[in-house]
């Protein structure tokens, strides 16, 4: 009984939102807890919790749930089109016209998924191999360097690192985006790779192997708050005409968070610099004043 009510009410709701004509709506016969647990493989109690609004599934177990549902109701996968009331076909389809959820998975689809890619040399430090982690697992979309200082310590000197690995990654990702993958989000991921190749191997000619961050939301010098304090001049050696492009396109980005960070960053490196070639502090000085705070976006 609780699991026709728990059900009638999600029908109700998806009735009110569009997702399905009233005449298609959800049957507690359809999908009950019972064979759901059995399709999907997860426990009754499980499903009980999240119905109830207590539970925290993980994602593989969302997954589950979602090849299930598909399973049990393709009218889940029709197009958002067709729901529309004033484009409705009048006369019902068929259940052999439906979309029917795929028989095997796509590369790149499940949850887990690794894509292959160089391996970082022996030796190699922990931010490195973390970088490389986050790299291959096609469901990672963040990864925060003041986080990494945290867990792997500052940087206090440079990965002898070969100067096409990063830049290996980011080809392959930009080649190997998931169909499932949300664009604006995968360019991000390509971003704070681009960030980090910049940052962990500095020199005069790292754009002829990878272009600057493009999505406007990771500034080109976000990786540089893993330097420990007094080792971020070995950023200089970007040479003076890379490290003021990287400064105009950090200070150019949208005013976010990662913003703020590298802006503060930057005014703290102005302050401690013992360069004189490239004129670090001059270079910085001038990035700022090009570009005075904004108001930052949430």
């Amino acid at each position: 009984m609780a699991a026709s009510r728990s059900w009638a009410r999600a029908s109700a709701w998806r009735t009110r939102a569009g997702a399905v004509p009233p005449s298609t709506s959800w049957q507690p016969s359809t999908a009950s807890n019972l064979r759901l647990a059995r399709s999907s493989g997860v426990s009754k109690a499980t499903l009980s919790g999240l119905e109830r609004g207590s539970g925290n599934p993980s994602v593989d177990t969302v997954w589950a749930l979602a090849r299930a549902l598909l399973s049990n109701d393709p009218a889940l996968a029709e197009p958002a089109q067709s729901r529309l009331p004033f484009l409705a076909n009048p006369t019902p389809a068929s259940p052999a016209a439906l979309p029917q959820p795929p028989a095997v998975l796509p590369a790149g689809a499940a949850p887990g998924y690794e894509l292959a890619l160089a391996a970082p040399p022996r030796g190699t430090s922990p931010i490195v191999l973390e970088l490389s982690a986050f790299a291959r697992a096609v469901d990672r979309r963040w990864l925060d360097p003041e986080l990494l200082g945290i867990r792997h310590g500052r940087l206090r000197a440079l990965d002898a690192l070969p100067d096409d690995l990063l830049p290996s990654w980011i080809a392959a990702l930009r080649e190997r985006r998931p169909a499932h993958a949300d664009e604006e989000q995968w360019l991000v991921k390509l971003d704070l790779l681009r960030s980090a190749a910049l940052v962990l191997r500095p020199h005069p000619d790292a754009l002829r192997l990878a272009t600057l961050p493009e999505s406007g939301r990771v500034p080109a010098l976000f990786f540089a708050l893993l330097y420990d304090r007094g080792k971020r001049d070995l950023l200089g050696e970007l040479g003076e005409q890379l490290l003021a492009a990287a400064l105009a396109h950090s200070l150019a980005c949208i005013p976010n968070r990662p913003w703020r960070r590298t802006r503060r960053l930057l005014e703290e490196w102005k302050q401690e610099t013992r360069l004189k070639r490239p004129r670090i502090s001059e270079q910085i000085t001038q990035a700022l004043a090009a570009r005075p705070p904004a108001l930052p976006v949430l």
